[in-house]
């Protein structure tokens, strides 16, 4: 066991801010994430290392992120949380957990054919977008890790959602609708 980073409660405290029931777990510490690492690390090597998890109100983080600004991420990550629950009927995320793994994982396995996997993490990018720009980070920088999101979720590791061209146009739509709402035309 690794223990509990220092920020972690601040961490925990941020996800519940934004889903009451958030709890966050470092990745190595669980005995699921080993497990699923096992069969992710097929399409994606680091899956330890290079991803944030969320399963039902469990966001799992990779412990070498600890010590970083993970205000964003933990955003992105709890806008998962808050999908699960819309599955749910608006219930709890685990109640929304099964039709949301169908949605997100099984439905839409087939490569190019994975519609609600895209839309689910555009929606969570959209949230953290909107974080760091209230927080004050620059509509350009804010741009560029839209574009780099777009790239990460178009490709492999995400098992190639949807056509390339098709994701990185619905994020560039999407990050411009992000920034009509703070009243930014174009970045």
């Amino acid at each position: 066991m690794l223990g509990v980073p220092a920020e972690m409660e601040s961490l925990r405290k941020l996800a519940q801010s934004l889903e009451p029931t958030a709890l966050i777990f470092t990745k190595e510490d669980s005995p699921l994430m080993r497990f699923l690492n096992f069969f992710a690390r097929v399409f994606n090597p680091t899956f330890m290392e290079s991803a944030g998890v969320t399963i039902g109100n469990r966001i799992y983080l990779p412990s070498t992120w600890f010590g970083k600004d993970l205000s964003a991420c933990i955003v992105h990550e709890a806008r998962h949380i808050t999908q699960c629950r819309w599955c749910g009927l608006g219930l709890s995320a685990w109640v929304g957990l099964p039709i949301f793994l169908v949605l997100y994982g099984l439905l839409a396995f087939p490569i190019f054919l994975a519609v609600f996997r895209y839309l689910f993490e555009l929606d969570a990018c959209a949230a953290s977008w909107r974080e760091l720009l209230m927080v004050g980070v620059s509509a350009e920088a804010v741009r560029k890790r839209a574009e780099q999101e777009a790239q990460v979720v178009a490709g492999w590791k995400y098992l190639r959602p949807w056509p390339k061209f098709l994701v990185i146009r619905g994020f560039k739509k999407k990050f411009e609708k992000v920034l009509a709402g703070f009243g930014v035309a174009h970045a």
